[in-house]
């Protein structure tokens, strides 16, 4: 077993739903609903989960707060655990450029698109004030296949997503699903287009703010920007679609938003950035390092360490502890955090927040906590298994059980 303090921390956020919250999410096709857990629904929640109807289970949304070296985290990330957006959904650009989501995820896969693409900024919301503003993509994930709906907005927007993305609303960051109150009544899918209204990249106040630099400062200049302040709109018609491949983006902003087809709309992770911050940095320190596998394994390792384990321990302690003292020295000489953080090694912490669904966590679960998996990712995948046993212990035993 690992200590926590040295390999990092899944801590518990909120939570929505429960396993009444499936059960109801499956019995509203007959247009039934239940109080109380009971014996016949715990068997549904079984057969749902045996039968791969993920869709009730996708209706509970957990959030989590997790620390992890970079190593495990890039791993993690492969996993989407939440929203999704169709293929064809355009992503919003500050040079006034849009790609289809479906291109920006090939373009990760090539090395000097995808360094050109981190480096240019994508148009974001400020929560607080409802101004467009900039931000940068840090990561692009295809989720498989998922049922999507497209929904459309009284100005013509338009957009295909799952039922459980986010999306900002007058009533704040809202599901498409609780946004317009969306079901099936067991033959007709029900809405209500009153409960609130979308924001969007329309701008409906645009003026430039000035801020006066020259008192106490060498640099007499002033600098300014236009804010531009986005509208909002109501739904007007939602269309359910067939299954298709679906994509979401992680930004490295402190608002973890992006603008979609005119819509703004949450990515699904939002991690700790050292382009803005520099704290001193922390590092993971194995207790031995494993020998490689044999018989031409490419991946994983044994159970058993190389003969020279400790001096290797002493080696990268070493390592670290350079790295830690150059990048501490570049920070008090001035050096921007952005380009400083260069010399920190895979093995630091970082820290990011991920909301996702019930169905989501089943999936990372199986795919983590398996024997082939990296012993450290193995970790986290227990880790997340102990909170949702005790948020969901009926569906998730379900999960845990059947899902393949």
């Amino acid at each position: 077993m690992y200590n926590k303090e040295k390999l990092g921390n899944v801590e518990y956020v909120t939570h929505m739903g429960s396993d009444l919250t499936v059960v109801n999410s499956a019995r509203v096709s007959l247009n039934k609903k239940v109080d109380k857990i009971k014996y016949d629904d715990i068997k549904l929640i079984n057969y749902l989960a045996k039968h791969g109807h993920w869709t009730p289970f996708s209706h509970c949304q957990v959030q989590f707060r997790l620390k992890m070296p970079i190593f495990v985290s890039r791993q993690w990330f492969k996993s989407s655990v939440g929203f999704c957006l169709s293929g064809d959904t355009f992503v919003h650009f500050l040079n006034n450029k849009k790609y289809k989501i479906r291109d920006l995820y090939n373009f990760w896969q090539n090395k000097v698109l995808n360094q050109k693409f981190k480096q240019t900024p994508v148009v974001c919301l400020m929560e607080y004030s409802k101004e467009l503003r900039d931000g940068y993509i840090k990561n692009v994930f295809y989720s498989g296949k998922k049922q999507i709906y497209e929904i459309e907005l009284e100005n013509g927007n338009k957009i295909k997503t799952s039922r459980d993305h986010l999306f900002f609303t007058t009533n704040g960051w809202q599901t498409l699903h609780d946004a317009i109150d969306l079901y099936w009544d067991g033959t007709t899918l029900k809405h209500n287009f009153d409960i609130c209204e979308f924001y969007t990249s329309d701008i409906e106040e645009e003026k430039i703010v000035f801020i006066d630099y020259s008192k106490g400062s060498d640099d007499n200049s002033t600098y300014h920007w236009i804010a531009k302040k986005s509208k909002h709109y109501k739904a007007i018609k939602v269309t359910p679609l067939e299954e298709e491949d679906v994509f979401d983006l992680e930004i490295d902003y402190i608002y973890p938003n992006f603008i979609a087809n005119g819509f703004v709309v949450h990515n699904s992770r939002n991690e700790v950035s050292r382009r803005y911050v520099d704290d001193p940095p922390t590092f993971f320190h194995p207790d031995g390092w494993r020998e490689r596998p044999t018989e031409g394994i490419k991946q994983g390792s044994r159970d058993s360490l190389v003969k020279d384990s400790e001096s290797y321990k002493s080696k990268y302690k070493d390592l670290i502890n350079h790295a830690d003292w150059l990048y501490k020295e570049m920070i008090n000489d001035g050096i921007a955090p952005e380009m400083a953080r260069m010399c920190l090694p895979q093995s630091m912490h970082t820290e990011f927040i991920e909301t996702g669904s019930l169905f989501a966590y089943a999936r990372i679960f199986k795919l983590r906590q398996d024997s082939h998996a990296q012993r450290e990712i193995q970790w986290f995948a227990n880790e997340i298994n102990t909170q949702m046993e005790t948020l969901f212990p009926h569906s998730w035993n379900a999960l845990r059980s059947y899902y393949k």
